[in-house]
């Protein structure tokens, strides 16, 4: 069987196709062709790229969620101890002063 650029599904519907011009019925099994891809494992320099590369977006992920962490406790603590609550007053009297000039 020769080797063709069309897809694995549109060779099925060739072949569907071309049974129903000639009525005929289409055969319980089929032979099509198509392009398996082969990669080579990744070995020396390409190798250590790509878990230097893993390994950057591991600890780039490891630090976004202990940020969230350390940002949630600060929450948590302001919320228990009420701390924060004096600079919303002030924001409010801030924005009462520039809105009387």
């Amino acid at each position: 069987m020769k080797s063709t650029t069309q897809s694995a599904s549109a060779q099925l519907l060739s072949l569907w196709c071309q049974s129903k011009q000639n009525n005929e019925e289409l055969d319980d099994k089929l032979k099509i062709s198509m392009v398996v891809s082969t990669r080579a494992p990744l070995a020396g320099a390409e190798l250590e790229q790509f878990v230097r590369e893993e390994d950057r977006k591991r600890k780039d992920a490891e630090r976004v969620i202990d940020e969230a962490k350390v940002i949630e406790e600060m929450e948590k603590a302001r919320a228990k101890f009420g701390l924060g609550d004096d600079l919303v007053v002030e924001k409010k009297e801030e924005k009462k002063g520039t809105h009387s000039r």
